[in-house]
């Protein structure tokens, strides 16, 4: 949530509270245009307070509380959420050689649960371990953009869905998609309800899981752009998980792209039923093509700083342009890639955007 919907809390809260909320945006501040009059508005609500505030910050500085995070918690995320029973699944992993032919496949296991969205639909939830790692891209990797800058961002553990939300899970809170929300909607085939959720804006995307919060009771929303990157990397630096190259046996994308020296595919004119390419380290599939995914973040051009992720409420409410990733069916294999950063605007839904979860 943003700060302006705790202004009631704020005028109960004391000075060290406000200091450790300026000491944890401090490098959000840097980079989002007015991000410090939003928090300091907040102060100024009540003069007292903000008085005590603005003492404080001039007589210590902004470094009073270091790098203080109170929105990202020190400890993983499944220790303070209660779950369903947590089980094992096991799946295959591929690595390729720059021409996107198989080198070497791997047996790998991961956590997961199953939130249960009505009797009939689940939707499986895979546990991302947190740690830290190089977003972005190197300057040697090919077809780079100048907004891929690396920098390293340390991420706390979560739960991500193991694919890209479905039309059969989308139908399981707003009915058949052709009437929901206004969405327009063509599918095609007999596996409709395994197909990706298409033409979901942004607003669209946050409505969904705010339903899906209250029917669980946890907390779930859209992933941020580096926890994004870090659950599709899965411990690679690679332009892709799965290695050097792409190909449409590997991800559902305009295969009449190369990427390098990687072989021609298929020209897909849809996207593909979930769950039909390789997964990576992690577990997920369709990290690569098949739907653009939308993020919570404001996109950041300039985003490059070393800093935790921090798992912030991005005001909903706010009309602000929406980073995407991944990729899509109608996407050159150049965009596919796992530091590839795009945007739309948030009331934004077309036939190459849909959405994951995670909590």
């Amino acid at each position: 949530m943003s700060l302006s919907k705790h202004s009631a809390q704020l005028a109960e809260t004391n000075t060290e509270f406000l200091l450790s909320i300026h000491a944890s945006q401090k490098n959000r501040a840097k980079t989002i245009p007015g991000y410090w009059w939003d928090i300091n508005r907040q102060c100024w609500v009540y003069p007292k307070t903000a008085s005590n505030y603005h003492k404080l910050i001039n007589e210590f500085g902004n470094d009073l509380f270091g790098d203080l995070t109170i929105a990202c918690p020190d400890k993983p995320v499944q220790d303070k959420l209660q779950f369903p029973s947590l089980s094992l699944f096991t799946f295959e992993t591929v690595n390729v050689n720059e021409r996107g032919r198989v080198i070497k496949r791997c047996q790998s296991q991961a956590q997961f649960f199953e939130e249960k969205l009505n009797d009939e639909v689940v939707l499986e939830m895979v546990l991302i371990p947190g740690g830290k790692f190089l977003m972005g891209s190197p300057e040697s990797e090919d077809k780079r953009i100048d907004i891929e800058r690396q920098h390293w961002v340390t991420v706390n553990s979560f739960w991500m869905s193991k694919y890209p939300i479905t039309v059969t899970q989308w139908e399981a809170f707003f009915g058949y998609p052709k009437g929901s929300l206004n969405i327009k909607w063509n599918c095609y085939g007999d596996h409709c309800g395994d197909y990706p959720m298409r033409w979901v804006s942004w607003f669209q995307a946050v409505s969904f899981y705010k339903q899906l919060s209250q029917k669980t009771n946890r907390p779930y929303r859209l992933p941020t752009e580096a926890e994004w990157e870090y659950a599709c990397r899965a411990g690679t630096r690679t332009p892709f998980h799965f290695g050097e190259a792409i190909t449409t046996n590997l991800a559902t994308y305009d295969g009449r792209s190369r990427y390098r020296h990687s072989e021609l595919g298929i020209y897909h004119t849809e996207p593909s039923c979930v769950g039909r390419k390789p997964a990576n380290a992690f577990g997920l599939h369709d990290m690569h093509g098949n739907v653009w995914e939308w993020c919570a973040d404001y996109f950041d051009a300039k985003l490059n700083k070393d800093f935790p992720v921090e798992i912030v409420d991005f005001d909903e409410e706010v009309y602000s342009i929406r980073p995407i990733r991944g990729g899509s069916w109608y996407s050159s294999s150049r965009f596919c890639r796992s530091a590839y950063r795009d945007f739309a605007p948030p009331d934004d839904g077309d036939d190459k955007i849909g959405f994951r979860v995670v909590c």
